[in-house]
């Protein structure tokens, strides 16, 4: 079923332009844009780009843009769809793409998560809300690193650029927005765990209870594996003893879920 998703428009041009100078784009780059409602993004790349694919929920915004824009169809694509529900990576590109978007709140989360599991982007620049994009972008140690940061810097890094006050929007948002840079990761720049569910629980149960231990936390979710084994895992993939969930960066616990599935085989 197609979702509403009740967008808040940007109003303030001058920030539309910023997003786009974000993503550095050139003439030769394609284009991926989620949810282009009005056209405030697209107005400042459109023309000078050899190829974009616009995403819109809406059917009747689908049909203004399509008005506003007649160029072929080789050039510019305009998609009326849930863009969580599309192929992402069937859309034709020559080249990995950039990718622009100003989010709906209440879906940023999937399609984050969407954009960098599929991780055929060149990168990204996004508006989403500023909780959001400061958990995506958290190092560890900070108040806001948490479970959603690991899962997505295992598979790209993030980059808050600014905040976009609410009056720069129409309706005004209840929450404030901020724009992200995300790129994806380079194949071996972390090694990725084989089996990204055993990935995900490990990482789940390490931020199950965030006051205590990693190692109490752990023995607590996966019982069939000893204190011990969970001590050895943790020192062999460089945790120390006495850390909590939200000290480890991504990279440790990748090395830790790969250990631990080790010892179930």
């Amino acid at each position: 079923m197609a979702r509403k998703w009740g967008q808040h428009f940007l109003s303030n041009a001058d920030i539309s332009r910023r997003i786009v100078e974000a993503a550095q784009i050139a003439a030769s780059d394609q284009i991926l844009e989620i949810g282009p409602g009005h056209g405030e993004l697209t107005t400042h790349y459109i023309e000078k780009v050899q190829k974009s694919v616009l995403l819109e929920i809406d059917p009747a915004l689908a049909g203004r843009l399509r008005q506003r824009w007649a160029l072929p169809d080789e050039r510019m694509a305009i998609i009326q769809a849930d863009a969580l529900e599309v192929d992402w990576a069937a859309l034709g590109w020559l080249k990995p793409p950039m990718v622009l978007g100003n989010l709906p709140y209440y879906a940023s989360k999937p399609l984050v998560m969407k954009l960098i599991e599929w991780g055929g982007f060149k990168r990204a620049v996004l508006m989403l809300q500023e909780e959001v994009a400061r958990r995506l972008a958290a190092a560890p140690a900070t108040s806001d690193y948490g479970l959603m940061s690991v899962l997505f810097q295992r598979r790209a890094r993030g980059r808050l650029l600014f905040i976009v006050e609410k009056k720069e929007f129409r309706p005004p948002p209840k929450v404030q927005s901020a724009v992200i840079l995300i790129e994806p990761r380079l194949d071996g720049e972390i090694s990725v765990d084989r089996d990204p569910s055993w990935f995900i629980a490990v990482v789940k149960a390490a931020f199950s209870a965030r006051r205590q231990k990693m190692t109490n936390a752990l023995a607590r979710r996966f019982p069939k594996i000893s204190k011990e084994q969970i001590l050895s895992a943790m020192r062999d993939s460089g945790i120390p003893d006495d850390k909590r969930a939200q000290e480890v960066p991504p990279e440790n616990f990748v090395s830790l879920s790969q250990k631990l599935y080790r010892t179930t085989l």
